[in-house]
């Protein structure tokens, strides 16, 4: 599995603090911007309810029960209701906070919507398509679920589900309906060009990890496949597989008889209405998508290698100061609740009053939940996402660097130093004062391994798992009434250094490398904002 120009791509991302990436020079084109969503003129559109779920047990129950057998069948209502609280519209923001997008809040076609998943710079580029063979009152066919009126456009009409059940292989399922998800491209490297297939492997996780959630509160079963027949996906849903891509299938039983699958070979002729007049692409993204549609359209491409060797564990320095964590629950903060009021701080914090120790482990171990599963099929490999914290605003734990052991909830200490000038130093953007920080969570993993062991798929895998760790940090910060921030822009060389796992010079894949920082801590609250929600649609 040659995944030449991923892995060179992945070596080049973790480095670009301190050798640029190309394009060096590049203008985001922000008056010719894409949609955050498709639109497909002259096709027959069928809303869905925005409905509250029929159970809505706390954050907590579903982060500790994944395990649990969910033997249940989704409905349309279930399934539209899975829908909007994760990636729908939920409502519209408004506020006061250091980020560069303010002064176009007022006006409607820059406003911010709220959604229950987060997002690299709140772009949303997934696409999610049903495919069904005409359950629950549907016609069969190919639909596009439009995130912004929260409807079904009915694409195609026929039975496909063959179609889908032969890209899975031997992974294909009794169900009768199948949601597939795609990344187009445009939507997010208009802004982030080059950095686009980073950030968008994470939106991956962010949205699986929050079916997964709310799959486990409603019994339902959520298993997600990254691997199968790519290529075949794409000639059905009309996707080149470079402008645009599909990268999961996930199965939504919705309780009809075993499905026979059609093969209705007509693939989708509808085309979306591109908002954009002169979308471009990226050297950068082709070269990546030749490299996984080569390797997800050859012999079995859905055939996932076994996980590589597990990973010697860390010898802590037992002379180095350790503080074990208390645990503390997450509260009854049902998750809908959770998803409604999820949020990115934007430089909102206060250094005062600290965070406890509970709430610095509340929010750790539901990050490192994301090794335990989030939705995908099949046995993922050991610790794909691991946790530093960079202390300088938690009660009775002194300012420096830590390495988390989830396992017994200990803190060991590497550095004990003041950080604000470390944090800010090392940050690229103007839109947090990492003095007023209580603690960075830093997200690590090893992308060269992963990338090595898997091909050029393993990209997804590795960056899916830091985004689901991202999605569970966001929420198990809301449920404690804390702040909370994602970044990606930062010097992930000097992260590496500090924590003595990663360095510019080394090649080892093995390498464990900063990828993400999560910021928490209490906020400000001074600040002018609204946050106006669409309403709920009562199920009685």
């Amino acid at each position: 599995m040659t995944a030449t120009a991923t892995a060179t791509y992945m070596h080049d991302i973790l480095r670009r603090g301190r050798v640029p990436m190309a394009p060096l020079e590049y203008d985001v084109p922000w008056d010719d911007q894409p949609r955050r969503y498709k639109v497909y003129p002259g096709t027959q559109s069928i809303a869905l309810a925005r409905q509250a779920p029929a159970v809505d047990r706390p954050l907590g129950y579903a982060l500790g029960c994944s395990r649990r057998e969910r033997p249940g069948d989704f409905d349309l209502a279930s399934l539209g209701s899975m829908l909007w609280h994760s990636y729908g519209l939920s409502g519209r923001r408004a506020a006061v906070h250091r980020n560069d997008d303010v002064p176009a809040m007022p006006w409607y076609d820059r406003a911010v919507w709220s959604r229950g998943t987060a997002s690299g710079g709140g772009l949303y580029p997934i696409e999610i398509y049903l495919v069904t063979n005409g359950e629950q009152g549907l016609a069969p066919g190919i639909y596009n679920w439009n995130s912004a009126r929260h409807s079904l456009s009915r694409l195609a009409v026929g039975n496909y589900l063959g179609r889908i059940q032969d890209s899975l292989g031997p992974h294909a399922t009794g169900a009768g309906s199948y949601l597939v998800l795609s990344i187009k491209f445009w939507q997010n490297a208009f802004k982030y060009n080059s950095f686009c297939p980073h950030v968008t492997a994470m939106d991956i996780g962010t949205v699986l990890a929050t079916w997964e959630l709310w799959c486990r509160n409603q019994g339902l079963p959520l298993r997600a496949n990254l691997w199968f027949d790519e290529r075949d996906l794409n000639d059905l849903l009309g996707l080149d597989g470079y402008a645009e891509s599909t990268v999961a299938v996930v199965p939504v039983p919705m309780g009809g008889a075993v499905a026979q699958g059609g093969r209705h070979s007509t693939p989708v002729r509808h085309r979306e209405h591109e908002k954009s007049r002169a979308p471009r692409s990226f050297e950068v993204i082709d070269d990546i998508q030749s490299e996984i549609l080569a390797a997800a359209g050859g012999d079995n491409p859905w055939q996932v290698p076994p996980p590589p060797p597990r990973k010697p564990r860390h010898a802590p320095d037992d002379a180095a100061p350790h503080v074990v964590l208390p645990a503390q629950p997450l509260g009854e903060m049902p998750l809908r609740e959770v998803l409604l009021r999820r949020r990115s701080s934007f430089g909102r914090f206060a250094a005062d009053p600290p965070i406890s120790q509970g709430d610095l482990r509340a929010i750790l171990d539901a990050v490192n939940a994301a090794n335990d599963g989030f939705g995908i099929a099949g046995e993922l490999p050991d610790d794909l996402v691991s946790t530093w914290v960079c202390a300088t605003h938690v009660t009775d734990v002194a300012k420096g660097i830590y390495r988390y052991e989830g396992s017994t909830g200990e803190l060991s200490q590497t550095l004990e130093a003041g950080l604000e000038l470390f944090l800010q130093g090392n940050y690229f953007l103007r839109n947090y004062d990492m003095a007023r920080i209580a603690a960075v969570i830093v997200l690590t993993g090893r992308p060269g391994q992963i990338i090595e062991h898997y091909g050029p798929r393993g990209l997804r895998l590795q960056n899916a798992a830091i985004g689901a760790a991202t999605q569970y940090g966001y929420l198990a910060a809301t449920a404690r009434g804390l702040g909370c921030g994602a970044a990606l822009g930062f010097d992930n060389t000097s992260y590496g250094e500090a924590f003595g796992t990663a360095s510019l010079e080394a090649d080892d894949t093995t390498a464990e490398w900063p990828m993400l920082i999560l910021m928490v801590g209490h906020e400000d609250t001074a600040g002018a904002q609204m946050h106006l929600r669409l309403a709920e649609e009562s199920t009685r």
